[in-house]
């Protein structure tokens, strides 16, 4: 920048003032001049700049707005913290609050990503928004709402390794399905999972060749388009699909192995392996 009084480049931005000073000549340019930087500051540790807080997240009650009041040993500081922490939860939010623990607890263990407990965090949300959580058991209503959050971001994760988590009774799980479900819709949820997506899991669990991983999926593909699963459990159809598989492919794993790599009954194979083979008329030669 050219000094306009005495024409020479000798020209000093002072920051504090905010101004543009003549190094020559100690002339003020221009002054209030508009700092279009980033607007760094930390009020505690100057090795740490920040320019915003954390990012909007549904997996919080706050969903990521709110005052955070610093650490320190300031007797005035603590006392503000501990009244925000008894003030930041209205009566009406502790129960979104326990869902909300529940579920991240829940999701951690699991080691679900982050879009699945995002999705899960704003089913919470309406649910107890829209009154839909009353009469439901808390931890019937985690596991369901995890559940489809899983079914609309396509993570393989079965219902009944859920339930049998947490040790709860089929009746409480489906009565909190359909409140999950009633939520969803609110948020225009659908789920995406395709029952051809437990394939992958099953196969790697038993240890057999992409091969079979493979056409495997193409079975299921080919049951699903012709409404052949509809009604049924996706994991089972799958585990029948793997099953049939490796024994046309010479690769065979017994119904025991398959079914003690689900936690499912032989019987519940079986039943899938004669489903699938009368629907796809397949001739296996044993």
């Amino acid at each position: 920048m050219i000094c306009p009084v005495c024409g020479t480049p000798d020209v000093i931005f002072d920051s504090e003032r905010a101004q543009y000073v003549c190094g020559s000549k100690g002339i003020v340019i221009e002054e209030n001049i508009a700092d279009l930087g980033p607007e760094w500051r930390n009020f505690e540790d100057e090795t740490m700049r920040i320019r915003a807080g954390p990012p909007v997240t549904f997996t919080v009650h706050t969903e990521g707005f709110g005052t955070i009041v610093g650490t320190g040993d300031w007797t005035r500081k603590q006392k503000l913290r501990t009244l925000q922490n008894k003030s930041r939860v209205s009566s009406k939010e502790r129960k979104k609050v326990t869902y909300l623990t529940s579920l991240n607890r829940l999701a951690g263990k699991l080691n679900l990503p982050r879009p699945v407990r995002e999705t899960a965090g704003m089913i919470v949300k309406i649910l107890v928004e829209a009154g839909l959580a009353k009469r439901v058991d808390p931890d019937a209503l985690t596991v369901a709402v995890l559940h489809y959050a899983c079914r609309v971001h396509r993570v393989p994760l079965r219902l009944q390794d859920l339930e049998k988590l947490y040790e709860i009774e089929e009746k409480e799980v489906w009565n909190a399905t359909q409140k999950v479900t009633q939520a969803a819709r609110k948020l225009n949820l659908t789920p995406k999972l395709s029952p051809a997506e437990y394939v992958p899991s099953i196969a790697n669990k038993l240890g057999l060749p992409g091969e079979v991983m493979i056409k495997s999926m193409e079975i299921v593909n080919l049951l699903f388009q012709s409404g052949g699963t509809s009604g049924k459990d996706p994991a089972k159809i799958s585990a029948a699909a793997v099953y049939l598989v490796s024994t046309i492919m010479d690769v065979k794993k017994t119904q025991k192995e398959v079914s003690e790599a689900l936690n499912i009954t032989e019987v519940a194979v079986r039943g899938g392996y004669r489903d699938i083979v009368e629907k796809l008329d397949i001739d296996v030669v044993m």
